[in-house]
């Protein structure tokens, strides 16, 4: 494949505002930005209604759901389909799935939808595991975005990785500046009710660090339908918008990443990028970003004493996070660009 400009299609399961769909908007404006032609097609739903009736159910949500995807600026196509069904997908020179769902539909594409590749952001066993484990053996090209994630894949299903994408930041939106050395007194925490994003861990670090600084306050960030109830210590900054995360960050002097398992780890490096000094868990890509003791302090998943340490005001003023990842975590930042 030699042309200079491509057609791609990224194949998105949903739009929501997570990690995950927002690192696929970023992959398909990069794509854009780099000349190709990329359609960003996203469905009414993954799983078709029967008898046609996607279609139709497509006439009436399609136009609701545009008016939902306004909180990113696309630079590329917005296809909003019935569904992933090869009929509904353009052709192309390339198909990204990026989701096991979307690898299972990609598997049956014809070769007028291109070489078929998969961008694989997590190994997505926690539901639906059997299913999720054979799509990484399916004849598609394997893009992992960092090296514990090929591990995964090789080590449990014994799958090989094409090509390794690390993610990056866009320095436009996280552009803080560096800050003095002060005890941090305001912490930052991701809020999310599952188990694996470690929000139990670190609520109890925080609180056991509180015990001898009862001065500390938290802000929580999420997306929720129903606030949760918290300490009051604890000020909740729910269903921000995506525009308005990065002030979140610069709000607080310091930022508690406690994640039992990620496939990246986006807050820790999104904190940095806003001048937060950052205790993160070793998870996913974060050895990409988070040099414990130089860039950030960098503790095991569980590892509750760890957070705890980490979470005091003597124990952020070590050097300013955000010098050292400018130096050594931002030079490879670059936005998942890199052609397939």
């Amino acid at each position: 494949m030699t042309r200079d400009r491509l057609r791609i299609s990224v194949l998105f399961p949903f739009l929501r505002l997570t990690g995950g769909s927002k690192v696929l908007v970023d992959l398909a404006n990069g794509l854009a930005d780099r000349g190709h032609q990329v359609s960003g097609v996203v469905p009414v739903r993954l799983k078709p209604l029967p008898l046609g009736l996607g279609a139709v159910e497509w006439l009436w949500r399609a136009p609701w759901l545009r008016r939902k995807y306004r909180w990113f600026t696309p630079r590329f196509q917005l296809r909003v389909v019935p569904s992933l069904r090869p009929r509904w997908v353009p052709d192309a020179d390339v198909a990204i799935a990026s989701s096991w769902q979307t690898a299972e539909l990609a598997a049956s594409y014809s070769s007028r939808h291109g070489v078929r590749a998969y961008f694989i952001q997590d190994v997505e066993t926690d539901q639906d595991g059997s299913r999720a484990a054979a799509t990484y053996s399916l004849p598609l090209a394997r893009i992992a975005t960092c090296p514990w994630i090929a591990g995964e894949l090789s080590s449990r299903f014994g799958a090989s990785v094409d090509a390794m994408v690390p993610l990056g930041l866009d320095l436009a939106l996280y552009d803080g500046r560096p800050r003095k050395q002060i005890p941090a007194r305001r912490f930052g925490m991701l809020y999310s009710a599952s188990e694996r994003k470690g929000f139990v861990d670190g609520l109890e670090a925080f609180t056991r660090a509180r015990s001898t600084h009862p001065d500390m306050r938290l802000v929580v960030l999420g997306r929720v339908k129903r606030p949760p109830v918290l300490p009051d210590f604890v000020e909740g900054r729910w269903n921000v918008d995506p525009a308005d995360v990065p002030a979140v960050y610069a709000g607080t002097d310091a930022w508690i990443c406690p994640s039992r398992s990620e496939g990246w780890g986006l807050p820790p490096m999104e904190a940095m990028g806003m001048g937060c000094a950052v205790v993160t868990t070793r998870v996913g890509g974060t050895p990409y970003f988070a040099e414990d003791g130089v860039t950030a302090l960098v503790c095991e998943p569980g590892d509750i004493v760890g957070l705890q340490r980490g979470s005091t005001p003597r124990s952020t003023g070590w050097k300013s996070s955000w010098s050292g990842w400018r130096g050594k975590g931002g030079e490879r930042s670059q936005l998942p660009t890199k052609e397939v």
